[in-house]
């Protein structure tokens, strides 16, 4: 066994020295330090007020209030900006460095304030004694019920871009519309065509225009983890804020949702910010009818859902959801100490404490998903790199972040019918078996029970670039041939049983089992002969190959077996990031990008689906990713030990 941390020490955050420091910097920066006066209560917040006119000679004024008895106040949402190169206003007789993305915001604030008759704003940056750790730690608390007093929130996205940001409202307006004529159906997730656009009367879908959506969509605030709560949470609804101009969180939300369901979600931004914005919708919708604030969802599925979002302090990865999380919302129930805000804390021990509050809590392993080796920063590897395994990588960028096997929540449910946000999975690998964590004092090892199924003796080429566009040809014929080859079956035909038992297990591979029953199967078996003899006659085509010919008319002989007549479709494909993989006793399956052959597929108690985890040759092992493994994803697993034929194992995640 390797010599391991003993909970009295804690990894060292290097990515985070400089985090409060540059806080202190931005609110001491200058000749005069500013200093708040502390709150008195614990309930205590302050609200700004803003002069006519913005700058050195018009004075802020800050006030402390009681939040049970406050003024009616905007809450503010926005985007810190770059602390250097601070600006100044004068606060309470006192020089405030601010970033200079707040400053322009106060600027616009001041016609803003007029318009709406309202003089009172909650604004962290400036409201929040940022060089106060504890006081810092107590309002996060206070968060949710600062919001949800709040009259509004308003969103501040930044200056108005007439060029790209006009256009983004037009296109708005349009949809808004189309939704009152054209409804969605919930269940369908189709892609849009050009034909079906031109109908719309929406832009032609490669021109300018859409290129100015995606870009608007761009803007650093729809990365923010904070704006969940801050916008889900308000009585009324928030209004959006582009220099003077506005329009309501309704319509954005609203046409986002109808766009992304009628099949625009192939627009990269849209897809990756269509289930935040469903989130939100739901969050809004799901209040409790007395007190009209919306109801709370539990943290692991937030946390699940909401893990590719950024914070400046990584910490608010965590803090920002908390409360929108029931786990906090009990008056008469002791909060965990992993869910109490504290910046003095290590960033890497908030994050292992949590993982383990939610598994301890849940009985379920879920909140692993978020986990594994392929979290990493480039030029690091698993056994260099400080943190452990199984610890989700909070503090990375998003766009290296990754999600398990359960993909979504299920979008053809309405926002009053959903009770909670929670993972579409129709597995049960470890059946009702709750997850068995046991206590090490080595705070960078998860210590779990499970069963040890098989080792990976083959796996694909990484297809990190493959999505569900047809012109991604090469990366499915690939694995094609990759596995047939290891089964010894690329030389017969549709008369093997085999051959079909394989093509099977490759494709519900391919889509991480999304099927609700044997007729829908059997129906996406047949698309995907079509659709992968389409694949062979397009090489056969591009290359002259004939070869490449010869497999199309096999699996389109396949195809007409079946007794349909088609059109080539586009197939759902979870392939992404991920490698197809063989194990030794024949099971083929699906996982993170970062397997490689000898890694081992087993079956953690409190689990719906496998995990593929790396022997480390010391008795531990690293969490390398969530899998769909074709047969072991409804308890065969757990059945087989039930009867005596498999054993159960300690599993020590490092």
């Amino acid at each position: 066994m390797a010599s391991g941390r003993k909970s009295s020490e804690v990894y060292h955050d290097d990515a985070l020295i400089n985090i409060h420091e540059a806080s202190c910097d931005l609110l001491n920066s200058g000749d005069t330090t500013f200093r708040h006066e502390p709150l008195q209560t614990t309930t205590g917040i302050r609200l700004l007020q803003l002069p006519s006119g913005i700058g050195e000679d018009n004075q802020l004024v800050c006030t402390p209030y009681d939040l049970r008895d406050t003024p009616s106040y905007y809450g503010i949402s926005y985007c810190w900006g770059l602390a250097a190169n601070h600006a100044k206003v004068r606060c309470n007789g006192q020089m405030l460095p601010i970033s200079p993305d707040l400053l322009e915001l106060l600027e616009y604030l001041d016609n803003f304030k007029r318009e709406q008759d309202v003089n009172h704003f909650w604004i962290d940056q400036i409201c929040i004694d940022q060089t106060n750790l504890d006081e810092r730690s107590d309002q996060v608390q206070l968060m949710r019920h600062i919001y949800a007093k709040a009259h509004r929130t308003l969103i501040w996205l930044g200056p108005l871009d007439v060029n790209g940001d006009l256009v983004m409202l037009h296109i708005l307006d349009h949809v808004t519309n189309l939704r009152e004529s054209i409804p969605y159906d919930r269940g369908n997730m189709t892609h849009v065509t050009e034909e079906q656009n031109a109908e719309l009367g929406l832009p032609d879908l490669d021109s300018a225009d859409w290129k100015a959506f995606q870009q608007f969509l761009k803007k650093p605030w729809f990365r923010r983890v904070w704006v969940i709560q801050e916008v889900a949470l308000c009585k009324h609804p928030p209004i959006i804020m582009l220099g003077n101009m506005t329009c309501s969180w309704h319509q954005f939300a609203e046409s986002i949702e109808w766009l992304y369901r009628k099949g625009y979600r192939d627009f990269t931004e849209l897809g990756a910010l269509g289930q935040t914005i469903f989130t939100i919708q739901r969050i809004r919708h799901r209040k409790d009818k007395q007190t009209g604030i919306p109801k709370q969802w539990h943290l692991e599925h937030l946390l699940y859902f909401i893990s590719d979002k950024e914070a400046t302090d990584p910490r608010d990865c965590i803090y920002a959801l908390l409360g929108l999380s029931i786990d906090v919302s009990n008056p008469n129930t002791k909060i965990s100490e992993a869910l109490v805000p504290s910046y003095r804390r290590p960033m890497f021990q908030v994050f292992t404490d949590i993982v383990r509050y939610c598994i301890r809590k849940s009985g379920s392993l879920l909140i692993l998903g978020v986990g594994g080796i392929e979290q990493r920063p480039e030029g690091t590897t698993a056994t260099t790199c400080n943190p452990p395994s199984w610890m989700p990588r909070w503090d990375l960028p998003h766009q290296q972040f990754r999600k398990g096997i359960h993909h979504s929540f299920d979008l053809s449910v309405g926002p009053d019918d959903l009770t909670d946000v929670r993972p579409v999975t129709r597995f049960q690998a470890a059946q009702d078996l709750q997850a068995q964590m046991l206590h090490n004092e080595d705070i960078g090892a998860l210590c779990l029970k499970g069963i040890k199924v098989d080792h990976i003796v083959w796996c694909s080429e990484s297809t990190a670039t493959m999505s569900d566009n047809p012109k991604a040809l090469h990366p499915l014929t690939d694995i094609w041939e990759g596995v047939l080859a290891h089964m010894g079956l690329e030389k017969t035909g549709d008369g093997n049983p085999q051959f079909h038992s394989v093509a099977e297990a490759i494709y519900m591979s391919m889509i991480a089992g999304e099927v609700v029953d044997r007729q829908a199967n059997d129906e996406l078996m047949q698309d995907f002969w079509l659709y992968l003899s389409h694949l062979y006659a397009v090489l056969a085509w591009e290359t002259e190959n004939d070869e490449a010919y010869e497999k199309y008319a096999l699996l389109w002989d396949v195809y007409r077996k079946l007794g349909e007549d088609g059109v080539v479709l586009r197939v759902p494909c979870r392939l992404s990031k991920r490698r197809m993989f063989i194990t030794s006793r024949g099971f083929i399956g699906m996982s993170s990008i970062s397997l490689c052959k000898g890694d081992e597929v087993f079956v953690l108690f409190g689990s719906d689906v496998p995990h593929v985890l790396r022997n480390d040759r010391e008795g531990n092992h690293l969490l390398v990713g969530e899998a769909y493994v074709h047969g072991l994803m409804h308890g065969e697993v757990i059945t087989q030990w039930r009867d005596g034929l498999l054993n159960e194992t300690l599993v020590t995640l490092r």
